[in-house]
């Protein structure tokens, strides 16, 4: 076994591998070590528990998947389509992760797994937000009755059942957006 000590990025790239490879739910401080030929220590230097690393991982796993290098276009429904083809390379590259990250944490730190998870989410609405802002095509009174932190939680849950359930919905959740939030043809 080698016992170079490695830093934490190289650490959270190789667990990154290891569940592209294998499986999140494989994934454990031993496991880790034998698959990136490293002492246990090495692990355990950065991360003190299994959870923790499993965290950072489901982290890693989520920015690479959602920070792609390719840039979508501009305006909300371009967007929408390409938070849809990041979740299937995601998929792709990551097979049933994200069917499975929300169940390898011991119950003593589902709370802090849970929060971790939002803060993933919340990055992708803000990105979300930001498209939707940026859409010269929106109306001006989309959002005077409808809330728009609502609508794009609802667009985002909807997007992800989509995704997860396998229904390939976009042109159902394309045309829901369109009717809500941008102008009609004759107006």
């Amino acid at each position: 076994m080698n016992t170079v000590v490695t830093s934490k990025e190289e650490i959270l790239k190789g667990a990154s591998e290891f569940v592209s490879k294998n499986s999140l739910a494989l994934l454990n401080m031993r496991s880790l070590a034998t698959f990136l030929k490293i002492s246990v220590g090495s692990i355990y230097h950065y991360f003190t528990s299994k959870d923790q690393l499993v965290q950072a991982s489901v982290e890693s796993v989520f920015k690479d998947i959602f920070s792609s290098q390719k840039t979508p276009e501009a305006g909300f429904i371009p967007y929408l389509h390409f938070l849809y083809e990041a979740l299937k390379e995601g998929e792709r590259k990551y097979p049933g992760f994200f069917t499975s990250h929300s169940f390898v944490f011991e119950a003593k730190n589902l709370k802090e797994a849970q929060e971790k998870k939002n803060h993933s989410r919340n990055a992708i609405k803000e990105k979300m937000k930001e498209a939707l802002e940026q859409d010269p095509l929106v109306r001006k009174d989309a959002f005077m009755t409808l809330d728009e932190e609502a609508f794009i939680d609802l667009t985002f849950d909807s997007l992800l059942y989509s995704y997860l359930e396998k229904k390939d919905e976009m042109k159902a959740l394309e045309e829901m957006v369109r009717r809500i939030i941008y102008k009609k043809e004759n107006e």
